[in-house]
């Protein structure tokens, strides 16, 4: 039995030094910087109820820096020939095929929605949202996509939309 243990030492005596070497190179690995994690974005975009057009900027998080999946707020500004519109937005977004250079996504969330009406006061309502579509990339981190959707604001203000945008997305 003291045999056996004595071996067993030695062996594990031996094999310590290749285990922390093996451990140090893992360790050595560049970490992740924070920028890894995000992407900035632009939309043109057509609310086609209600007729607006404007832009929507939009910060997408990774909480997996490799991962499909996108944590996103938006903030819009629209004007049209009967209203203003300020879409505040904050959902999730699954984009698929990484590595590939087209890749399709499909998210939702709820949505903050301000209107302005000729020199009324401002008219706000809850909405969820749905989206879809697909971006190109253009260059390295650089993609140029389409997207649509419905919303739909079943509380105090009633109502449905759907927009249409062209995008501009930029992974840090």
């Amino acid at each position: 039995m003291r045999t056996n243990m004595l071996l067993l030492l030695a062996v594990l005596a031996l094999a310590a030094p290749a285990a922390a070497q093996e451990i140090d190179a893992q360790a050595t690995v560049a970490p992740r910087s924070l920028g890894d994690h995000f992407s900035v974005g632009a939309g043109l975009e057509v609310d086609l109820v209600g007729l607006a057009y404007g832009v929507r900027p939009e910060v997408l998080f990774r909480p997996v820096a490799d991962g499909g999946a996108h944590i996103r707020l938006a903030v819009g500004a629209l004007a049209g020939p009967e209203l203003w519109f300020m879409p505040v937005a904050l959902g999730y977004r699954h984009l698929w095929s990484k590595g590939r250079k087209i890749r399709p996504h499909l998210g939702g969330g709820v949505e903050l929605q301000t209107f302005w009406f000729g020199g009324g006061s401002p008219v706000s309502r809850a909405a969820f949202y749905a989206e879809t579509g697909f971006e190109f990339e253009v260059f390295k981190g650089g993609w140029v996509g389409l997207q649509y959707g419905p919303d739909f604001a079943p509380f105090s203000h009633f109502g449905f939309g759907f927009v249409a945008r062209t995008t501009f997305r930029y992974d840090l």
